[in-house]
């Protein structure tokens, strides 16, 4: 009996150190999809700005337009080179 529990509890552990990994990579892949497509939305918007000539202030875009694709381009490359 005390075998069964054992080999019991390896399985539970390997499918909880499996379920882990899968849910890792999963908000991985979520921040690196939701970054990209932010700095998308920053990018439409300072060019939409542009075309009809209101006034924006492109410093604070610079910073979230690099902070966001850094963050995209560092969770990309965790997400695919990860097992």
């Amino acid at each position: 009996m005390k075998h069964i529990n054992g080999l019991f509890y390896t399985i539970s552990l390997i499918i909880m150190a499996v379920m882990s990994m899968i849910s890792y990579k999963t908000f991985v892949l979520y921040i690196a999809i939701s970054s990209l497509l932010m700095y998308l939305h920053v990018t439409i918007s300072t060019l939409s700005n542009a075309l009809v000539a209101r006034d924006f202030d492109s410093k604070g875009d610079l910073f979230w337009k690099l902070l966001l694709m850094t963050v995209s381009a560092i969770s990309f490359s965790i997400f695919f080179t990860t097992c």
